[in-house]
């Protein structure tokens, strides 16, 4: 494993406890993003589904209920775990999980019907690799769904850690680093798909209403707690003063977000599939 999938997995590993404890707030919070995937994906209960990067277990879990089965991947085991007790304790006998590395699936060819990846392709320090990956383990005629970010200028990243990127000032990654916004350009992921061998594709940009049911101190309580990884390595850019001053103004963004119920802070993403 490259030294920045063993980050990956370090920092992830560190996060399972807090995402598996935050899943439903997140599952809540991202259901409109859920549902623009699902819709992609187009799913029947004929279907063989996988999932890569599955994360806590969104899509994975409310997309086993509409598929034949379902397995999903992470690179994390301990993430893995999150999804496998979560299917056991709501009856999704049709999902099983495995630990895989969507650069390297460790799949026969044309086992599967449907791919989803939910936030996870921009990751992958090879993502056309992962495409041509994706294809192979794709029935002729299968389809694949992704979700990725749009542009950072948006309010959910400004409220949050836009802040934090805009204080530390930190070098922009080059164009082909992984990074949140690296299918961020309208078509880019559509043009990725189609280099991979994909045959038909459609890509379409969304803005996404991503309301936090709850307060902002219990939003950032949320987001604080799941992030801790990444927010260290801002305290450590930044220094602990300046660290809490970009603190201060999230709170207060949110604060500015806050409807005396839910914390609003609408999305910009993009959603594309492709078929073999």
């Amino acid at each position: 494993m490259n030294a920045y999938k063993e980050q990956v997995r370090q920092e992830w590993t560190e996060s399972a406890g807090p995402w598996g404890r935050w899943h439903a707030r997140f599952a809540e919070q991202f259901s409109g993003v859920t549902e623009l995937l699902v819709a992609a994906a187009a799913p029947t209960r004929e279907m063989r589904a996988l999932d890569l990067a599955c994360g806590s277990g969104v899509p994975a879990l409310p997309l086993a209920r509409r598929v034949g089965s379902l397995v999903a991947t992470d690179l994390v085991p301990d993430m893995v775990k999150i999804v496998a007790d979560s299917a056991r304790a709501q009856g999704l006998g049709n999902l099983t999980t495995q630990t895989a590395d969507m650069e390297a699936l460790p799949f026969e060819d044309a086992q599967f019907d449907l791919v989803t990846c939910r936030f996870g392709l921009m990751f992958c320090p090879d993502y056309g690799q992962a495409l041509r990956e994706i294809h192979r383990v794709l029935k002729p005629g299968g389809r694949a769904a992704f979700v990725v970010w749009a542009a950072p200028d948006q309010p959910f990243f400004n409220a949050t850690s836009g802040v934090l990127m805009k204080l530390a000032q930190l070098p922009a990654p080059p164009p082909e680093a992984p990074s949140p916004f690296r299918f961020a350009k309208p078509g880019s992921l559509s043009d990725a798909l189609s280099r991979a061998g994909f045959a038909q594709r459609d890509e379409r940009t969304h803005e996404v209403s991503m309301p936090f049911h709850g307060t902002p101190a219990q939003m950032w309580e949320v987001y604080s707690d799941v992030q801790r990884a990444i927010f260290r390595r801002f305290e450590v850019a930044l220094g602990p003063e300046r660290y809490q001053d970009a603190v201060k103004q999230i709170r207060a963004n949110l604060e500015a977000h806050f409807d005396g119920k839910s914390v609003n802070t609408p999305a910009r993403i993009h959603v594309a599939w492709g078929v073999k």
